[in-house]
């Protein structure tokens, strides 16, 4: 068995210990719907003592049954739209704000991180690095990022997905 690591760049926990600076003082909870970054920005914000101040709770949805069952993406959105996209992004995040009363901030990632080499893979070659990051707020609209992070590694994929997230908080958080 091969040896296995995640290499995590020191921005990125400083970033997500600014996030949780930031959020705490503002008293604002968040929570995370993950599909291709597999709990990665959970992971992060884990990292950093005094989490449990701000993040509620984080779902992987990583399957569409998941995200139909536990953040109540309809199935015809998948049918129609696909699980990565705009439309799956936004209930996503709407979702797990719907699910958690205490939640009033919430951040869904879905995209295509690379091929399943070892599985029957449809995936296009074109669809590899598309994300959409969804951001909402408890009674406020829904905001959706689109990114295309091109041919990368997967590995690559889910750490650039999980800055621009941390981004996003960031931003979104300072406004106030």
């Amino acid at each position: 068995m091969g040896t296995f690591y995640m290499n995590i760049s020191v921005e990125l926990i400083k970033k997500a210990e600014t996030c949780v600076r930031l959020l705490h003082n503002k008293k604002i909870q968040i929570a995370f719907a993950e599909s291709c970054t597999g709990g990665l920005l959970s992971y992060l914000f884990a990292a950093v003592p005094g989490a449990s101040r701000v993040l509620e709770c984080s779902l992987v949805t990583y399957s569409n049954s998941a995200k139909t069952d536990f953040l109540d993406v309809p199935e015809e959105y998948i049918k129609n739209y696909g699980a990565v996209s705009k439309e799956v992004a936004a209930r996503m995040a709407e979702g797990i704000i719907k699910a958690r009363k205490r939640v009033e901030m919430a951040i869904s990632i879905t995209g295509i991180a690379g091929h399943a080499k070892h599985m029957h893979d449809t995936t296009n070659e074109e669809g590899v690095g598309t994300v959409f990051i969804g951001y909402a707020r408890r009674d406020d609209k829904t905001e959706i990022f689109p990114f295309q992070f091109g041919n990368l590694t997967r590995h690559e994929i889910q750490h650039k997905t999980a800055e621009k997230a941390l981004e996003i908080i960031l931003r979104e958080t300072s406004k106030e």
